[in-house]
């Protein structure tokens, strides 16, 4: 018998749920408040009593490069810090059904294995020992690093578009909790040489540089069609009214972009939504055409936005060179550059109904210079954050 799309979904939760141990699934009473769409269940983790005083601890007082020192100085097995967060994670899930895939009983069998390791012979198993690494799909966390592509190998990684159209090259990155964190584990994996099992990783290895006394930020504008939240908007006032030295630059790349995106005669990516049974989101009316009115893409086509993309890139160079520009910022307070004061006006008058919203900054550095825009982002971390 064939199954249906919900079919296979039903199945696939059920098999998430399912390996959750006994132990660690929450009381019904916890579960009852996911009825209530007010409710936040932020709490649950220190209500519930699946996780011990130290494992509350050891998934919130560290950051992963705090963290991955516990095992190598026996601070702490890795087996506990396994534990930990096996058990958070866990917990997530039953609230917000965030994982696809559960390897519960892998990752504590392979931390055994590090104890067993570091007992017998008193050296780690390499730079990460012992240090939980999960494979995230593209959610909020508090840092997330996109370096330049090719750094990071990429190989037999899935995408929802065709690799063969050379478009923009994909690139892999990390989420971390803190900026230190990033610097963490790009440097580990540069020099790690990538290129020996990645045929499109570059093997080029990390390059230590210092940070900057203080930063000369680009900022680009902010685009009338697509507004900032109030909370971005002041996130960004933070930092370029006391901190940097702030100059606008206009530069279009998200209609060139958009154009880039529609270019797959085969439309790979809605057909991935469209063989799923999922209705379109109304936000891709404005990125795809969805009636296709459009005329098929033809391969002059191709080779003009090829030629903008390049034009793009030379002045996106001239921008950092003739400005002196370290990093660029996208999340800008563009509202105020905006023709229509109006508008602006409106933006903010309701910026009380949004206080202690999560807010982000975006930071863009040159090409292959992914240690100094690390180095500005530990500097931008540091003002959010003061």
């Amino acid at each position: 018998m064939t199954q249906t799309t919900w079919q296979k979904v039903e199945i696939k939760i059920f098999q998430a749920k399912n390996n959750i141990p006994l132990e660690w699934r929450l009381p019904s009473s916890y579960l009852e408040v996911l009825q209530d769409a007010c409710q936040s269940v932020l709490g649950i983790p220190h209500r519930c009593g699946i996780l011990s005083e130290m494992e509350i601890h050891v998934t919130e007082a560290f950051d992963e490069t705090a963290l991955f020192e516990k095992p190598a100085s026996r601070g702490l097995t890795a087996v506990e810090v396994t534990t930990a967060f096996c058990k958070r994670a866990a917990i997530a899930h039953q609230l917000t059904y965030c994982l696809t895939e559960t390897f519960f009983d892998t990752a504590l069998r392979r931390a055994r294995e590090l104890d067993d390791h570091l007992e017998a012979t008193g050296k780690t198993t390499g730079p990460l020992h012992g240090l939980p690494i999960s494979v995230k799909e593209c959610y909020n966390i508090a840092v997330g690093f996109k370096p330049s592509a090719s750094q990071v190998p990429y190989g037999n990684i899935g995408s929802a578009a065709r690799l063969e159209m050379a478009r923009f090259l994909p690139c892999a990155g990390s989420l971390s909790h803190t900026v230190r964190d990033v610097e963490l584990l790009l440097r580990v994996v540069l020099n790690s040489n990538a290129a020996d099992l990645d045929d499109n990783a570059l093997g080029v290895p990390w390059n230590a540089t210092r940070q900057r006394p203080s930063l000369r930020a680009g900022v680009l504008p902010e685009d009338a069609l697509y507004r900032l939240a109030s909370s971005n908007a002041a996130c960004s006032e933070k930092c370029s009214d006391q901190h940097f030295k702030a100059d606008v630059i206009h530069l279009r790349g998200k209609d060139l972009a958009f154009r880039f995106f529609n270019m797959n005669p085969d439309r790979t990516a809605l057909s991935h939504v469209k063989n799923g049974d999922e209705p379109f989101i109304p936000s891709l009316k404005s990125t795809y055409d969805l009636d296709k009115n459009a005329p098929e893409p033809q391969l002059l086509e191709l080779y003009q936005l090829n030629v903008s993309k390049a034009k793009l890139l030379t002045r996106m160079r001239q921008v950092f060179v003739e400005n002196k520009v370290d990093p660029v910022s996208y999340h800008s307070e563009g509202q105020m550059h905006l023709k229509t004061p109006n508008l602006s006006e409106t933006f903010r008058t309701r910026r009380s109904e949004v206080e202690g919203a999560p807010c982000h900054i975006q930071l863009t550095g040159k090409p292959m210079r992914d240690e100094d825009l690390i180095q500005d982002a530990l500097i931008v971390e540091k003002v959010l954050q003061g």
